[in-house]
């Protein structure tokens, strides 16, 4: 049977094309109407069409629960770095220290290790800023000028890297808790 066919509900020799029920009462259909077989087979799924239980359904609700209490540890533990974050950068010391035997201070470091050396300047910045700052005076009551130096370069560098590091965490905490958001 032909395309004409169908449309016009007569076969190549003019004979009715026999049609049963609604088919009978079905419009004309054109070109475009008519699909391939294959095509009406095609399953298009939509997330419309997943209920609410679906997770149920596929056995995923003990994952999902799972999932939900990773996230729910993971913020309880990022809060409460954060926390003792804040708390370490309430205020910023910075030491000044001196020694004979540089190479056994780096090892005492990499051995986690007590270091012998000397505490020569010590800086304390508040975070609203304050500075406390103590330089030990020469055997002439006068500062070591080259060693204020040093210790004024290293209270600068801390400043700075404690700047970078609250910028960097109130990033990270505004994409956290953007990517928390349930819903629109």
């Amino acid at each position: 049977m032909t395309l004409s066919a169908l449309r016009s509900g007569r076969d190549a020799d003019g004979a009715g094309v026999p049609f049963s029920g609604a088919a009978d009462a079905a419009p004309p259909m054109h070109d475009a109407e008519i699909a391939p077989p294959w095509a009406e087979a095609r399953l298009t799924p939509r997330v419309g069409d997943v209920g609410p239980d679906a997770a149920v359904a596929f056995g995923l609700a003990d994952q999902f629960e799972r999932l939900r209490e990773s996230l729910r540890a993971f913020t309880d533990q990022l809060a409460t770095s954060l926390g003792r974050a804040a708390e370490d950068i309430i205020t910023l010391d910075v030491r000044t220290y001196s020694t004979r035997d540089i190479a056994r201070v780096a090892a005492a470091l990499e051995a986690r290790e007590e270091i012998d050396a000397t505490l020569r300047a010590l800086t304390r910045v508040a975070f609203n800023g304050d500075l406390k700052v103590y330089v030990p005076e020469r055997y002439d009551g006068e500062v070591d000028a080259d060693l204020w130096e040093v210790h004024k370069s290293m209270v600068e560098e801390a400043q700075q890297s404690r700047a970078r590091f609250l910028a960097t965490m109130a990033e990270l905490a505004t994409r956290l808790l953007e990517s928390l958001k349930i819903g629109p």
